[in-house]
């Protein structure tokens, strides 16, 4: 009866995903390398191909998707790097780098650079930062592209993008190295899976979720804006661990109590 209650749990959170939202995931394709002749424009403007970020350079990459008119995800899930970031002995533009790319092919690279200097004014280290952490724009092609070659799903819906919060860790040679999800990041993690990246290893993620930013009309008609829980991966393994050990718990205390009974 516990494992059918955990299953139950686990329908009712995949059917309370909107539609909208639906194939707004992301499908590991870890050790896959990335598409080099994709081209972008940098945050100054100027004509940039991804291959021209690895290769050359020995230090692993961290790849977002993210675009500056987001009205909640990105600016949530940027400040939670930006958090992890300065607790970290790791220097961004010294041990590894940042590839932010926009998802929207309207934004301008002036757009981009307001939103780097944005971050940058945050961090205590901007002038090793300015030159570690790129921001990209580019065409609708480019941008798809790129986010199919490492499994980022995303939509266009009412004049906003809904897309999964991840961040994907790229060897030197642009492979990708692995996946970590969420708006918060613990510092350890982020050391751990960039020194993997390093060395042109992967790894598994270490809590595998997803969250969407989505912006919804209620029936009543009142707007809201909502970080909806798409997929929580793992939660009927938990849900049926616990049910084991509430078995196992109960049966032993049977057995205790028989155990009594039967002495006395």
């Amino acid at each position: 009866m516990g494992v059918s209650l955990g299953s139950g749990v686990l329908r009712a959170q995949i059917q309370k995903t909107p539609q909208e939202l639906e194939n707004v995931e992301v499908r590991e394709k870890l050790g896959t390398t990335l598409p080099k002749d994709l081209e972008f424009r940098d945050e100054t403007g100027a004509p940039v191909k991804i291959g021209d970020y690895f290769g050359k350079e020995t230090t692993p990459v961290i790849l977002t998707f993210n675009y500056s008119n987001c009205l909640m995800l990105c600016s949530v899930q940027l400040g939670g790097l930006l958090d992890a970031m300065l607790e970290m002995e790791s220097t961004v533009g010294k041990d590894f780098r940042i590839i932010t790319v926009s998802l929207d092919p309207a934004e301008t690279h002036r757009k981009a650079m307001d939103t780097k200097v944005h971050y940058l004014e945050r961090y205590n280290r901007p002038e090793e930062a300015d030159a570690g952490w790129h921001f990209l724009t580019g065409d609708a092609e480019s941008i798809r592209a790129l986010a199919d070659s490492v499994g980022f799903q995303y939509r266009y819906h009412e004049k906003e993008y809904l897309h999964p919060a991840v961040l994907m860790p790229v060897s030197p040679a642009g492979v990708v190295s692995g996946y970590v999800y969420g708006v918060k990041f613990e510092t350890s993690e982020l050391e751990r899976v960039l020194k993997v990246a390093a060395v042109g290893g992967t790894s598994e993620a270490a809590q595998k979720f997803l969250l969407a930013c989505y912006h919804y009309e209620k029936p009543e008609g009142n707007g809201a804006t909502a970080v909806s829980l798409m997929r929580y991966g793992g939660l009927a393994f938990v849900v049926c661990l616990f049910t084991l050990f509430g078995i196992l718990w109960f049966r032993r205390s049977r057995a205790g109590v028989s155990h009594v009974t039967g002495s006395n």
